[in-house]
């Protein structure tokens, strides 16, 4: 019964230790090894192992995140637009009213919204608290913005809201002890099992059950990255 665990990857492990598990609980093989120490720590570790074997490493939420950036990219460079699109109008009564507010935008521009998360968030933050005061604030209903700068603040809220909630999550998930950093304990709870049933494969009574797992041990060995294993659920805990 002869494996090279460390060319193994974490979902072949997983597929070896459930055979493993599931040969030995069939009824005609169940008196060998009832209350064996070594199969029920195997079967406890395979439990923590399944648990974090197929966990999602981040939170899902990078998609919806993008959403809420370009959300609040486009209220930004709507708004940022108007305002020199009026400034630009020769002769029109509100062009100077336009103009006076260009200052607050300017020092970011367009190239705001090409900053990482953090940085446009910061920028914007500042951007807002300096329009949003009553005498800006003035200004922009005169020239009939006062809605677009309102959707602007609540964009920026949402992400903001949106984006420490993927940090903290993300940051919860890496907490969490992955299937690759338990693949070293299952592999010696497994090793330990099955030399257990290997030195016991002269005994007539063990021979059968040498055989069968033999078998998925070469299995295992055989088996192609190419073609993963289909991983069951986690057999019941040792009661």
């Amino acid at each position: 019964m002869r494996i090279n665990y460390a060319r193994l990857g974490v979902d072949t492990i997983a597929t070896l230790a459930q055979r493993t598990i599931e040969t030995s609980e069939k009824a005609e093989f169940t008196a060998l090894v009832k209350d064996n120490p070594l199969l029920a720590q195997l079967k406890k570790t395979y439990g923590e192992y399944f648990e974090v074997f197929n966990k999602v490493t981040f939170s899902g939420m990078g998609v919806d995140v993008q959403k809420a950036d370009l959300k609040r990219d486009n209220f930004f460079r709507g708004l940022y637009r108007i305002l020199l699109s009026m400034s630009n109008m020769e002769g029109m009564s509100l062009q100077q009213d336009a103009k006076e507010l260009l200052p607050f935008f300017e020092p970011y521009g367009f190239e705001i919204t090409r900053f990482s998360y953090g940085d446009e968030t910061a920028y914007l933050n500042k951007l807002i608290e300096a329009l949003d005061k009553p005498e800006v604030i003035a200004g922009l209903e005169k020239l009939n913005l006062k809605e677009p700068f309102t959707l602007l603040k609540k964009s920026q809220e949402d992400f903001e809201k949106l984006f420490s909630s993927q940090a903290g999550t993300n940051a919860s998930l890496r907490e969490m002890e992955s299937a690759t950093s338990l693949k070293g304990n299952l592999v010696y709870d497994l090793r330990n099992y099955l030399s257990m049933v290997n030195a016991m494969r002269d005994v007539d009574a063990w021979e059968p059950f040498y055989n069968e797992l033999n078998e998925i041990v070469k299995a295992a060995s055989n088996s192609s990255a190419v073609h993963p294993p289909q991983i069951l659920p986690p057999p019941p805990m040792p009661g």
